[in-house]
């Protein structure tokens, strides 16, 4: 069974259809609320689309219920706190690694799978690299940080990385490949959207539109950058 944080973006989605579709996998996919995120209402709405739309297509024998918890739930680890402090005084390091890692840990899960994907080199982070040059049976779904790994890495111990090396427009030629193409259209992936729409100018709006996907982003979206 595969273990697998779903946030109905397009990683995590493609991640779950593959281990669905390709890998005949039973998944056990897991959300975390967070009350500071702007698109958690589009998010349940993606997940619910994909789910019902999954179920049609096979059964949901092979996709568990989603198991959701909530951020503010989470008990605070002073080791992990540290740890995440420690290194995101050397790199940038999205906050929410911080509380993925404490869920796991409070959770003892240490097989869960995290779709970060994959950069063309030059655009690689300070961070993305770091994992990399510390990663065992990278290119595969196994793919997660070596016994001795860089101890600055320590709150991503608890995953495997099942995407970080396929690009978006290769998970994009996979999913047609395999006809779960038209389910990727219903994930959701802007940090802010504006009247139910993507923004457009966000970072993951950004990458999306270097994928060959008919997106309909929010006309206001260039305001954002105005006021």
């Amino acid at each position: 069974m595969k273990n697998i944080l779903w946030t109905g973006g397009w990683d995590s989605t493609f991640r779950l259809l593959q281990a669905l579709f390709i890998d005949n996998e039973t998944v056990q996919p897991y959300y975390i609320v967070d009350h500071n995120r702007k698109s958690t209402r589009q998010e349940f709405l993606a997940i619910r689309k994909i789910y019902l739309k999954v179920k049609e297509k096979i059964g949901t024998s092979k996709l568990l219920p989603t198991k959701i918890y909530y951020r503010w739930e989470l008990k605070p680890n002073a080791s992990i706190s540290e740890s995440y402090n420690s290194l995101k005084s050397k790199m940038h390091v999205g906050t929410q690694y911080e509380w993925l890692a404490l869920f796991a840990e409070q959770h003892q899960l240490n097989d869960l799978e995290l779709s970060i994907q994959s950069h063309e080199h030059n655009h690689q982070s300070q961070l993305q690299k770091l994992m990399l040059e510390n990663m065992v049976d990278f290119a595969t779904e196994n793919a997660r940080l070596k016994e001795n790994f860089n101890k600055d890495l320590e709150i991503y111990k608890y995953y495997k990385f099942p995407v970080l090396h396929i690009k978006k427009q290769e998970m994009a030629d996979i999913a047609k490949e395999h006809s779960f193409d038209k389910l990727m259209l219903d994930t959701w992936f802007c940090h802010t959207p504006i009247f139910e729409k993507p923004c457009g100018v966000c970072k993951p709006c950004q990458i999306s539109k270097t994928v060959d996907a008919k997106v309909d982003y929010s006309p206001f979206g260039l305001l954002k950058r105005v006021f």
